[in-house]
């Protein structure tokens, strides 16, 4: 448990890097925060306030840890199986870091990378087999340093790329079927 709030992308990287790991190497196949709501001067809530008693000011305060979070629980939905990436267990905890999942249901891709770097990284994407023909494009959902990047959905891209992935960000990858894939 840590002093002061953070609102920033530090908490943010570190949190959604323990996450990543957790899922590729650990395996773990749920991953819980255990405060939603804080009122104390600890990095210890998804989101927080500075409210304590009935007459002082209602607010809520959003920090970008909140919407690294969303960045895998928005859509990494219960039911979706982890794929394995190339990259998966790559021992460079410091620079991008990525994991991947298909809902067997309706076809959908989720792939989600945490870049810890300081720069920018392109990523060109080489699909196995039939996997290149059942997603054609990936829409972006990217949480970054920059105020506005809060889960904040990019123009789509052809699914093999180029595709790039901001310094010091959170970046979701979401690729639906085409819609005549299932005839």
């Amino acid at each position: 448990m840590e002093h002061n709030r953070d609102l920033t992308m530090a908490t943010a990287l570190r949190v959604a890097r323990v996450i990543q790991l957790d899922l590729t190497i650990v395996g773990v196949t749920a991953w819980h925060w255990w405060l939603a709501v804080s009122i104390w001067d600890y990095k210890d809530g998804l989101l927080f306030t500075n409210w304590k008693k009935p007459g002082d000011p209602e607010n809520i305060i959003v920090p970008k840890l909140f919407w690294a979070f969303g960045n895998f629980s928005k859509f990494v939905r219960p039911g979706m199986k982890r794929v394995l990436l190339s990259r998966d267990n790559e021992a460079n905890v410091n620079g991008l870091l990525g994991s991947a999942f298909r809902d067997p249901e309706s076809g959908k891709v989720v792939l989600v990378y945490v870049n810890m770097q300081n720069a920018p990284v392109r990523l060109l994407l080489n699909w196995r087999g039939d996997e290149k023909r059942k997603v054609d494009r990936l829409t972006p959902f990217v949480t970054s340093e920059n105020p506005e990047d809060n889960l904040r959905p990019y123009p789509s891209v052809p699914a093999t790329g180029p595709i790039e992935i901001l310094s010091r960000s959170v970046v979701t990858l979401v690729g639906e079927p085409p819609r005549d894939a299932g005839s």
